[in-house]
């Protein structure tokens, strides 16, 4: 499709979409079996920012609002049967849960625009968890805006048993099916309802990650 000045934001977004190809994930995370290819940030921006340019079109986040934060607690212990002592050490790893608004302008008419929201996860043990979940929902609002193919479905992949597998998996997969139901339109107490249970009980299974493997099942019928 060729540029024309009389295109609407419609039209633009449409246009972009048509011409975005897959994205290359040029990034491997993990190691080992677990080892797998991701899209960074710059996979996106990439190819976006040019066709961007060339139907005039500026994408910006107008508004951001942080819908869960916590933090992963991490005990180990460690026994010294010689001295008969028992040293625990913990550790918190924050996380963060942004939601998004991207707003899409027509630069030949400021006043045409459209607006997406998105949702981004962020963990690190230090201070970067919101950075982290800035760039996951700005990236994923782009990725869904645009319709860009990643190879990715989480219908795909068969639930599989939980018993002994890592937790922090676990908390992730629970993290994805909350955040799928919320961009369906449905709110966190509305959600947490269909699971059968009340919020306070909700925020003491979230705090004891031992117990998010029985209602990661519940979130599922939910």
């Amino acid at each position: 499709m060729e540029y024309s000045k009389e295109m609407n934001i419609w039209e633009r977004v449409s246009a972009i979409s048509s011409e975005l190809k897959a994205i290359d994930k040029s990034t491997e995370v993990g190691s080992g079996s677990a080892r797998y290819k991701a899209a960074v940030e710059a996979d996106v921006l990439r190819p976006v920012k040019a066709l961007e340019a060339k139907y005039r079109v500026v994408s910006f986040p107008v508004d951001r609002e942080i819908v869960y934060q916590s933090e992963l607690v991490k005990e180990r212990r460690y026994e010294d049967k010689n001295r008969n002592t028992v040293t625990t050490d913990i550790t918190r790893t924050p996380i963060v849960r942004l939601k998004v608004k991207i707003r899409f302008v027509n630069l030949d008419n400021t006043s045409d625009f459209i607006e997406t929201v998105a949702y981004g996860d962020g963990v690190d043990s230090l201070d970067k968890a919101p950075g982290k979940a800035m760039t996951y929902s700005d990236k994923y609002a782009l990725m869904k805006a645009y319709k860009m193919l990643t190879g990715d479905d989480p219908d795909q992949n068969a639930s599989d048993e939980l018993e002994g597998h890592d937790i922090h998996k676990i908390k992730e997969r629970f993290d994805r099916l909350m955040t799928q139901k919320i961009k369906g339109g449905r709110s966190e107490d509305e959600i947490i309802s269909a699971m059968g249970i009340t919020r306070k009980q909700f925020e003491v299974y979230m705090k004891s990650f031992q117990n998010v493997a029985a209602i990661e099942d519940r979130l599922r019928r939910a």
